[in-house]
């Protein structure tokens, strides 16, 4: 076909030259190819890209719409749940206020006294308050309470003691203290404050039996509504009581615990702070109503005890008790007898036959008894009494109780007690005239004084021989010739220091000085006063022999030396 091999050789690379341009050409329309499709795809991402793009955008738009739409309608609901509860309220300024309370925490109204888990009801002290759910508070462990700072409280007609913070308050009624924990003490009204623990006495209205009996029926009447457990021992300072510790639901107080001591109902309330509360419970101390009071005359040399409810006075040489009883105190020669002397005084100017002095035996070595009798009549149409018109009317032997008496100690006097038909009570289940105690009259005249600069104290004592001073830094003592009888004063910079371990019996005041008494174990009482001033310190103590009414009179003559101001 070809010439010569020049001409094939030719052709040759003709054809290779074609077929490479034609496979380029063929390699460039597949990359235009595969460029085109990569750019499709790149296309759709984009554009699915933006497509989910703004649907989140306008899902967020659509959800934002819609929670402030909720939101909205939440706050409605809210509002439009508590203006129910104001009218509710009908204008109660206590139910106002507990609304406002549930408004600032969004508390929700406690129905029936229940609540849903972890919160509790509540509510404010007054009458009108609403409840509400509260979330409960975890309760402090016993360490963390303390309450080394408490006060105590002290009520004699309740019997009772307690202690309680010392930054809360007190509220007393006649039967009822409550116990105000200052964070609630701002919300108040007309209508009354909310205190939180309220601790009330009343007489023995119900036995145990018959409070588990009115809360089965209360449970009965609406179940669900009571809550209350088992009976258990409740401990107090020095006692213990059984007790029943129960709730009923739409009562301000849910927690109520009740227990008898000494015949008397006790219901222990709280509300709020039930750490405090139940520490309060332990302090509890019962205490006997000091109903006594003592009456003293020096002049006539007398004393006795008396219901403080009566009115004394005094009529010369007689002492009027409550209106119609009385007691006259008459001096006598010490050598003689009760019945010499009433034959003296009385009845020298009767007939012995018709009007004569009868001893009354009693068994008491020191005391003295008698009455100024007569022969009893016999004529039944008569009173027995008639024949005392022919003795002294006035202190001769009727159907009432009247009688003489003396003491062998103090000899030189006797006393005439007009009772009537009834005897009134005194002290120690005894009657006022059995209380009746004859004392030294000017007991301290003639007496040594004994004064010491450096101590700071002067003080007399018996001028009878038998007693000394013994002084020592900052001390002295007044003793007797008997080893181990004597009154020590002593002077400290702290009270706590000069009596570290006592036993606290109260506030006496001698001479218009304030002192603390104190009782230490197997010694006199009261063995021990103590008394603070801007010198110090200052404790009189009585050891051993002594009399108490030594003692006693000897504290009366205590002056302090430089002092210009008392502090207690």
């Amino acid at each position: 076909m070809f010439n010569n091999k020049n001409d094939q050789q030719g052709y040759d690379d003709f054809n290779q030259r074609v077929q490479e341009v034609l496979k380029k050409e063929k390699s460039r329309t597949k990359n235009k190819k595969r460029h085109l499709i990569v750019g499709v795809i790149l296309f759709l991402i984009i554009i699915i890209g933006l497509v989910v793009a703004g649907y989140f955008y306008l899902s967020k738009i659509s959800e934002k719409n819609n929670y402030q739409t909720v939101q909205e309608s939440k706050d409605q609901v809210e509002k439009d749940y508590y203006d129910l509860l104001e009218e509710k309220c009908a204008g109660q300024s206590c139910c106002l206020s507990s609304l406002k309370l549930m408004k600032e925490n969004s508390y929700k109204e406690c129905i029936n006294g229940k609540c849903q888990l972890d919160f509790k009801c509540n509510g404010m002290g007054c009458e009108s308050s609403l409840s509400w759910c509260e979330p409960k508070k975890e309760q402090k462990k016993k360490s963390e309470i303390n309450t080394s700072d408490w006060k105590t409280y002290r009520n004699e007609k309740l019997g009772i003691e307690f202690n309680y913070p010392q930054n809360w308050t007190l509220k007393k009624s006649i039967n009822e203290i409550a116990v105000c924990n200052p964070e609630y003490l701002g919300k108040n009204s007309a209508e009354g404050e909310f205190c939180g623990i309220t601790l009330t006495k009343d007489n023995k209205y119900f036995s145990l039996d018959e409070l588990e009996n009115y809360l089965s029926k209360a449970e009965n009447n609406n179940p669900g509504c009571v809550k209350r457990g088992d009976r258990k021992k409740i401990i107090f300072k020095k006692a213990s009581s059984e007790s029943i510790e129960y709730s009923i639901c739409g009562v301000l107080s849910p927690t109520t615990i009740a227990w008898i001591i000494d015949d008397y109902y006790y219901s222990f309330d709280f509300r709020t702070d039930e750490d405090i509360a139940r520490e309060i419970i332990k302090t509890i101390n019962f205490i006997k109503e000091d109903k006594w009071a003592v009456y003293e005359d020096k002049e006539l040399g007398v004393k006795f005890s008396y219901e403080k409810k009566c009115e004394i006075k005094k009529e010369n040489n007689k002492v009027i008790v409550c209106g119609d009883q009385s007691v006259e105190i008459f001096n006598k020669d010490k050598n003689k007898t009760l019945k010499e002397s009433i034959e003296e005084d009385f009845l020298k100017d009767y007939s012995s036959e018709k009007c004569f002095f009868e001893k009354i035996n009693r068994p008491n070595n020191s005391l003295e008894y008698g009455i100024i009798s007569f022969p009893i009549v016999v004529d039944s149409d008569l009173p027995w009494w008639n024949n005392n018109k022919n003795c002294p009317k006035q202190y001769s032997e009727t159907n009432g109780i009247r009688y003489f008496m003396a003491n062998s100690t103090y000899s030189d006097r006797y006393v005439f007690f007009d009772i009537g038909q009834y005897a009134i009570m005194g002290s120690e289940d005894k009657t006022w005239q059995e209380t009746l105690k004859f004392i030294d009259q000017n007991e301290t005249a003639g007496w040594k004084t004994y004064r010491n600069e450096e101590v700071g104290v002067s003080i007399k004592y018996p001028n009878d021989g038998t007693y000394k001073i013994e002084e020592r830094e900052k001390n002295f003592a007044i003793s007797q010739d008997h080893p181990g009888e004597r009154f020590n004063i002593f002077k400290g910079d702290s009270c706590d220091k000069l009596l570290p371990q006592n036993i606290y019996k109260g506030d006496v005041k001698i001479n218009d000085l304030e002192f603390k008494k104190y009782n230490l174990t197997g010694m006199l009482e009261p063995s021990v006063y103590l008394h603070k001033n801007d010198l110090g310190c200052y404790m009189f103590e009585a050891v051993k022999g002594p009399e108490n009414r030594l003692f006693e009179e000897m504290m009366k003559t205590v002056l302090f030396i430089n002092q210009d101001k008392t502090d207690n």
